[in-house]
C-alpha cells in the first residue's frame, strides 16, 4: 500500500511515480529520491518569496518530469533458424566445396578452392601458370587420385596432376575422400590411392521454358593478368543437352623487386615469366532417368609459358619456354535397375604433349629442344548389387595402357600395362557402418 500524499504537489509527484512503480524497484527508488530533492528546493524557493515564483517552478518541474518518461521500445520479433547438424554419411572423413563456395572465397583455380581443407597441403610452383599439386596428410601428390567426373586422371611421366589446368567455371563441386570413396561402385583404380579428390563438372539443369544459359565474364589482376571466360548450356531435347566452356589466361609476370646483393639499390624487373593459356571443354549428356544416363566429354588445354630461371647478379635467363598441349576424350554410362543392380562403364583416351626449349644450354646442339608425348587408353567396368537392403557388394575391373615417347637420343620409351581388380562390400546396421575392399 502506498503512503497517502499530504498536498497537491505530493499528489502530482506520486501520480507520476505510481505509474512507473510496476517497472521495478530501481525506477521506484529513482523517483522517490527525485521527490525528496524537488521538495527541498520547492520549500527553499517558497520561503519568503511570492507564490508566482513557486508557480513558475512547478511548470518547469512538470516539463522536466514529463521529459523523463519511459522511452523503452519493443523491437520487432526476429526468428533465427538453423538446419540441424548434418549427419555423417560416409565411413571415412569427407570434405566438400561447391560452386557457391568458389564465389564466396574468391577462388581462382582448383588449388585455391581446396586450400582450406583439413590435412591438405597445396604445392604451388610459380603462382599464375605454375604447377599446382595437392598432398593430403603429407603423403605426397603421387598418393592422391584425381577423378574427373568419376574417371581418374593420370600422368605416366611423373604421376602428379596439375590442378591449375581445370576450368573452375565448369566445376559444380569438389569432394575429398580420405581412403575409400563413399560409393563402392567405382572404378577399381580409384581404390589404389590413399586419398581421392573427386571433381564434378556442371550438368545442364534446363527446362523447355528456359532451354539455354550463357555465362560470360572477365577477371583481371596484377602483372598484366587478363582472364575472360564463357559458358554455354543448351537443351537439345527432353533427354539430350550439352555444355561448352572456354577461357583464356594471359599474364606478363613482370613484377618488380630490389636487387641489393651487390651493395646497390637497383629496382629490377622479372623477365621471361609470361603466361599464355587457352582451354576449351565440352560435354554431351543423355539422361532418360536419374538411374539411366550417359555422358561424352572432350577437354583441350594449351599453354605457352616462360621460365624465368634463378636470380643471379648480372645474369639473365632468356629464351627458356615450356609448352603443353593436352587433350582427352572420355565417356561414361550408368544404369541402376529396379532390383538394385548397378552397372558403371567408363572409357577414356588421352594424349599429353610437352616441349621444353632452352637455347642458353652450352652443348654441341646449340641448346635444348626436347619433346615428350604420352598417350593412354583406359577402360573400366563395375557392377554392384544389394544382397540385402543393408548389404551391398561390388566388383570392378580396370585396364590401362600408357606409352611415353620422346625424341631424345637413347632415351627409354616405356609402355605400361596396368590391370586393377577390386572386390568391395558395404554393410550398414544404422549406427554401425562397415566398408571393406580387396584390391
Amino acid at each position: 500500500m502506498h503512503p497517502t500524499p499530504s498536498n497537491a504537489f505530493d499528489q502530482s509527484v506520486f501520480r507520476f511515480i505510481d505509474k512507473d512503480v510496476s517497472n521495478g524497484l530501481v525506477v521506484f527508488y529513482r523517483f522517490i529520491h527525485m521527490k525528496k530533492t524537488v521538495l527541498h528546493y520547492y520549500k527553499h524557493l517558497c520561503h519568503g518569496h511570492k507564490p508566482k515564483y513557486a508557480a513558475i517552478f512547478l511548470v518547469l518541474l512538470a516539463n522536466n518530469t514529463l521529459a523523463q518518461t519511459d522511452t523503452t521500445k519493443i523491437l520487432k520479433e526476429v526468428n533465427v533458424r538453423s538446419s540441424a547438424t548434418p549427419q555423417l554419411q560416409t565411413v571415412t572423413p569427407t570434405q566438400t566445396v561447391t560452386s557457391a563456395d568458389f564465389i564466396k572465397n574468391s577462388s581462382f583455380n582448383v588449388a585455391d578452392a581446396i586450400r582450406n581443407f583439413a590435412g591438405v597441403n597445396i604445392r604451388d610452383y610459380g603462382g599464375i601458370g605454375g604447377l599446382k599439386t595437392v598432398s593430403v596428410r603429407s603423403l605426397g601428390a603421387n598418393h592422391t587420385a584425381v577423378l574427373y567426373d568419376g574417371i581418374q586422371l593420370n600422368d605416366a611421366q611423373n604421376g602428379q596432376i596439375d590442378l591449375s589446368k581445370f576450368n573452375l567455371n565448369n566445376i559444380q563441386s569438389i569432394t575429398l575422400y580420405v581412403a575409400q570413396p563413399a560409393e563402392i561402385c567405382m572404378p577399381a583404380r580409384s581404390f589404389a590411392a590413399a586419398t581421392v579428390l573427386a571433381i564434378n563438372t556442371v550438368k545442364p539443369q534446363l527446362t523447355p521454358e528456359k532451354p539455354y544459359k550463357i555465362v560470360a565474364g572477365i577477371k583481371g589482376g596484377g602483372f598484366g593478368l587478363f582472364h575472360p571466360y564463357v559458358q554455354w548450356q543448351q537443351r537439345i531435347s527432353n533427354n539430350w543437352s550439352f555444355v561448352v566452356n572456354s577461357y583464356l589466361q594471359k599474364a606478363n609476370g613482370r613484377y618488380k623487386f630490389k636487387e641489393n646483393k651487390d651493395g646497390s639499390d637497383t629496382l629490377a624487373i622479372r623477365t621471361n615469366s609470361d603466361v599464355n593459356t587457352h582451354q576449351v571443354d565440352g560435354g554431351l549428356y543423355w539422361a532418360k532417368t536419374d538411374s539411366n544416363k550417359f555422358n561424352l566429354q572432350v577437354n583441350y588445354y594449351h599453354s605457352d609459358r616462360g621460365l624465368p630461371g634463378p636470380n643471379i647478379l648480372y645474369t639473365s635467363y632468356l629464351g627458356q619456354r615450356l609448352f603443353n598441349t593436352d587433350i582427352f576424350i572420355q565417356s561414361g554410362y550408368e544404369h541402376i535397375a529396379k532390383n538394385s543392380l548397378h552397372l558403371l562403364i567408363n572409357t577414356k583416351v588421352s594424349q599429353n604433349y610437352l616441349r621444353y626449349i632452352n637455347p642458353t644450354t652450352p652443348n654441341s646442339s646449340g641448346g635444348i629442344d626436347e619433346n615428350y608425348t604420352q598417350r593412354e587408353f583406359y577402360q573400366s567396368a563395375g557392377l554392384s548389387y544389394k544382397i540385402l537392403p543393408r548389404w551391398e557388394v561390388s566388383y570392378a575391373s580396370d585396364v590401362a595402357v600408357s606409352h611415353v615417347k620422346t625424341d631424345i637420343y637413347n632415351f627409354a620409351v616405356p609402355t605400361r600395362l596396368s590391370i586393377y581388380n577390386v572386390l568391395a562390400t558395404d554393410v550398414n546396421f544404422g549406427k554401425l557402418h562397415l566398408q571393406a575392399n580387396l584390391l
